[in-house]
């Protein structure tokens, strides 16, 4: 990992459950909404909400429940919820500072998220100035390839340049099938959850054992 880190010069963060401590109230709303519309008890609601993570509701609620005729009014007031609740989420308290730390350094960073766009902005407006690019879901532009993909080209840098940060087992996955470092922080997820993936990365509880990984290479 230390080999990876030296060529890196963009780490892209995932939003939430990564730099924003949303997902357990996120983890509440979708296991009301699933219990609401889908006769889902709680505690399983709860749990399936967390094993679908990192991908956008409505993708998860069509892995969940296929093509259910609550669907749609399910992923509508899930989303409409969230755009409400989005002024009030809060970063984890090392993330202003692990920013501004890791930009001092010279890194390039961007927020690569399934959240929608506008969510997205409005959560991150604290603290924008530390980040080259913020994206958000779109139809057809979703954190993965598109979004990767797009960040390549705009900041003219290589995959083996890049680091993504996420706290998902979706994410984690998603990055080793396009060949780029993986950072899990945990908290949604434990390290025993992602060491069962058997896939090469490092774990970190905050960003300041990331900016002491960078500053030991």
């Amino acid at each position: 990992m230390h080999d990876l880190l030296k060529q890196s010069r963009c780490i892209v963060f995932d939003l939430d459950g990564t730099l924003v401590d949303s997902m357990q109230g996120f983890n509440e709303l979708a296991s009301e909404i699933i219990n609401k519309y889908f006769a889902v008890d709680k505690q399983t609601a709860s749990q399936m909400y967390r094993d679908t993570s990192g991908i956008p509701f409505r993708y998860q609620i069509q892995k969940l429940f296929g093509d259910h005729d609550m669907a749609a009014t399910a992923v509508d007031e899930f989303e409409f919820s969230k755009l409400n609740d989005s002024r009030s989420t809060t970063f984890f308290e090392d993330v202003p500072k692990g920013l501004r730390d890791l930009g001092d350094l010279g890194y390039n960073l961007c927020v690569s998220s399934n959240n929608h766009h506008e969510n997205v902005e409005t959560v991150v407006e604290p603290v924008k100035e530390n980040f080259s690019l913020i994206l958000g879901y779109k139809d057809n532009f979703l954190k993965g390839k598109q979004h990767f993909d797009f960040i390549q080209k705009e900041l003219n840098i290589s995959t083996e340049q890049m680091l993504f940060v996420g706290d998902s087992l979706h994410d984690a996955q998603k990055s080793y099938e396009l060949k780029i470092p993986f950072i899990a922080r945990l908290g949604t997820f434990s390290a025993e959850d992602f060491d069962e993936l058997k896939i090469p990365m490092l774990k970190i509880d905050n960003l300041n054992m990331l900016i002491d990984h960078f500053k030991e290479v």
